[in-house]
């Protein structure tokens, strides 16, 4: 895993404390993902933020906003294809996996992960949309 390096991670959170239905092991696996992108595309240090709130529909969610290079609209559309790399020009690492199997495990939670920027040089913000826990 990458580390944060002189960088800077900032978590918002609503209150009071929210609940969603959610499967661990996948919601962990989303977030590491949306987390390890937003470090390996900054080029200096980074600035992540993390932000948990309830949306539209009471459907919590998880925001993750970085200051990376972040990508036009052409490149938006294959995102979540498998396999996608993005532009070689600025290309770090990967398999082009991460971001189709997230949301593979999002679809398997009955959430929702999506782009909601799209524009070079300002930074990519991801967006997953998840249940409402009916039972808190």
């Amino acid at each position: 895993r990458r580390e944060l390096a002189g960088g800077r991670l900032e978590l918002r959170h609503a209150q009071p404390p929210l609940s969603a239905r959610a499967n661990g092991a996948l919601l962990s696996r989303v977030l590491d993902n949306l987390i390890e992108n937003a470090l390996i595309y900054t080029v200096e240090a980074p600035q992540v933020t993390i932000e948990v709130g309830i949306g539209a529909g009471h459907r919590p969610f998880v925001r993750v906003m970085d200051q990376g290079v972040g990508m036009t609209q052409a490149m938006a559309t294959d995102l979540f294809e498998k396999g996608y790399r993005g532009d070689p020009a600025t290309f770090r690492a990967g398999s082009g996996l991460g971001l189709w199997l997230s949301r593979r495990a999002a679809e398997q939670m009955d959430a929702r992960l999506s782009l909601e920027s799209t524009e070079p040089g300002r930074g990519s913000t991801f967006l997953l949309e998840l249940q409402p826990d009916d039972h808190a």
